[in-house]
């Protein structure tokens, strides 16, 4: 990881995101970026529903839910 591990995990899940998202949308669940990252998947999917909520670098919604959780799709912003 990067020095962000001591950041919070809002900053963790931004720079996941940053990082895994190389095209033009990503589908991902809050215990995947939990497993990557170091956090609890409850921090995780709380991250996402704030970033959702409060980032322009990003445009995250929830796609759809099952018994393994959230799914989260998240793209670049269209310019």
């Amino acid at each position: 990881m990067t020095a962000l591990d001591c950041g919070s995990p809002k900053a963790i899940v931004l720079a996941y995101l940053e990082r895994e998202l190389d095209g033009e949308r990503l589908f991902v669940k809050s215990h995947h970026i939990a497993s990557e990252c170091d956090i609890s998947a409850k921090e995780a999917g709380q991250a996402l529903r704030s970033l959702a909520a409060g980032t322009s670098r990003f445009d995250i919604e929830s796609w759809g839910g099952s018994s393994d959780g959230t799914t989260w799709l998240v793209e670049r912003p269209v310019e």
